[in-house]
């Protein structure tokens, strides 16, 4: 998948989300102003039938008049009439403690149970009781329809020296109320919607231009990454064709140089036929180095077995006693008692230090010793000479191929061989000064 694909798809879903988030904010915000339309409407209308019914209570009250005489039924109408034309009251009742009725405006409901079980609700909480009629329509923010209206039922206890001794029911006509709450929660919703689309949209905009940048960055690290890559590739393939090189050259080279070696066995011995054969000897060494080399980069990490570093290091002084007595050198192992063991390819692990003892006796002084250390804790494998010493910050440079000690004489390819051995057993190769006097030491520290 590429670049642009990815970051495509999350950059829609992120823009996605922003306009869910916006949305559900409108939706909420219409909510929200429903809800407190309803709320204006209620506390209005029952703000007001509790005003009624307190201002009423003493003239309508029976035990204060004779609700049968006229001068009393003048006077309710009188009061009534009143309460209509001020407050909107379309219709009033009032129950005594009993549940009936004793006054009802229209005449409709005087001496009957009527709404006995809102009635028995509100002599039982003490609480006024409210219900919202509608007819024509539904009321929201978007305000009424023509025809439509609202009536608000509501019943009121009435209390004398903290008792319930009956309650009022007031009808009221919340119509133009419910129409102003409309006005007002429509007014509110429109700054409200515009703030959210305003902010919605500037914010997919900031998005947009943040998550259009991103992708162009994430594209253009795609197209470092791929150019990176192929550089890499080209650069692992040109190793290998100069690794074959090398090889192919040494195999070539091998048989002919073989070939001249033992024709001048054949010749008769001279000062110049010796040196001659000294040199073809060189080359000889020189040749099997660069094939060393080359099966050490070609050698495949994975084939590993525990291998003794005690064991190795007696082994491989033994193979090249004879080469320091020749040379008027010493070999000595200085190891624990007991097994050092690491992990690794043996071939690999015996390449590398043959090639450091190796080194060792050319950079030595006659009469001197070589000492193989294996040592634990982490596991580690050094080879200490008396030589003249090498400096410790040139390793990197002593490990480039054909590149030669401070006595020469060997090919340049033993500190090759032997650091890309190490790379592949994930040793690490070091190099410090023997003692005070000189020498250089070279290390193979193991992982514990």
């Amino acid at each position: 998948m590429s670049a642009r694909t990815s970051t495509g798809g999350r950059d829609r879903l992120v823009i996605l989300g922003v306009a869910l988030i916006g949305l559900t904010a409108l939706f909420g915000g219409w909510w929200v102003a429903e809800l407190r339309v309803r709320a204006a409407v209620h506390a209005y209308a029952l703000s007001v039938a509790e005003r009624v019914t307190q201002a009423a209570a003493e003239i309508l009250d029976p035990s204060y008049r004779n609700p049968a005489s006229a001068e009393g039924q003048q006077a309710r109408n009188i009061v009534l009439q009143l309460l209509q034309n001020t407050a909107g009251v379309k219709r009033m009742i009032a129950f005594d403690r009993n549940s009936i009725v004793w006054l009802d405006s229209t005449g409709a409901a005087i001496g009957r149970h009527y709404d006995e079980e809102d009635v028995e609700e509100v002599f039982e909480t003490g609480a006024p009781l409210m219900m919202l009629h509608l007819a024509g329509g539904e009321y929201h923010v978007l305000g009424l329809g023509d025809e439509a209206s609202a009536l608000a039922e509501i019943y009121i206890p009435v209390r004398r020296e903290g008792q319930i001794v009956g309650a009022f029911e007031v009808y009221l006509d919340a119509t133009e109320n419910l129409a102003a709450a409309s006005d007002i929660a429509r007014i509110a919703y429109a700054v409200f919607a515009v703030t959210i689309l305003v902010s919605t949209s500037a914010i997919l905009l900031l998005v947009w231009r943040s998550l259009d940048r991103r992708r162009r960055d994430l594209i253009a690290i795609d197209a470092l990454r791929q150019r990176a890559e192929a550089m890499s590739a080209e650069l692992v393939a040109a190793n290998a064709r100069q690794e074959r090189f090398n090889a192919n050259a040494a195999h070539e080279l091998r048989t002919p140089l073989a070939i001249l070696r033992a024709r001048l066995d054949g010749m008769q011995e001279s000062e110049d036929l010796l040196a001659l054969k000294r040199d073809v000897d060189r080359m000889i060494n020189q040749v099997q180095l660069l094939l060393e080399l080359a099966r050490t980069e070609a050698a495949v990490v994975g084939t590993e077995t525990e291998i003794d570093l005690c064991a190795l290091a007696q082994d491989m002084a033994a193979r090249l006693y004879p080469m320091a007595r020749r040379a008027g050198r010493d070999i000595t192992v200085d190891s624990p008692e007991g097994s050092v063991t690491v992990r690794g390819d043996p071939a690999l692990l015996e390449s590398a230090v043959r090639n450091l003892l190796e080194n060792a006796l050319r950079a030595a002084p006659a009469g001197t010793t070589v000492a193989l250390v294996v040592a634990d804790g982490p596991p580690r494998l050094s080879v200490a000479d008396h030589g003249p010493g090498l400096d410790p910050s040139t390793l990197s440079e002593l490990t480039e191929p054909f590149r030669r000690g401070l006595r020469g004489g060997s090919a340049g390819l033993g500190l090759a061989i032997v650091s890309e051995a190490a790379k592949r057993l994930r040793a690490v190769l070091s190099l410090s000064h023997t003692n005070d006097a000189g020498g250089a030491t070279f290390v193979l520290t193991f992982p514990g």
